[in-house]
């Protein structure tokens, strides 16, 4: 199930921003890799749409 985050799933989404530059490094794109997330009151802001279990 597809649906728009809500603003307690802004933690999780941090991580997984930081789980997704991980791949990066293997192509010795580090400075990718070592990007911060967008802060909590700019995930809360621009929501995206997250995967659920139906």
């Amino acid at each position: 199930m597809i649906r728009r985050a809500t603003p307690a799933d802004a933690p999780a989404l941090r991580e997984i921003e930081r789980a997704a530059g991980e791949p990066f490094r293997e192509l010795g794109l580090d400075v990718v890799a070592d990007d911060e997330p967008p802060p909590r009151p700019a995930m809360r802001r621009d929501l995206p749409l997250v995967v659920s279990p139906a």
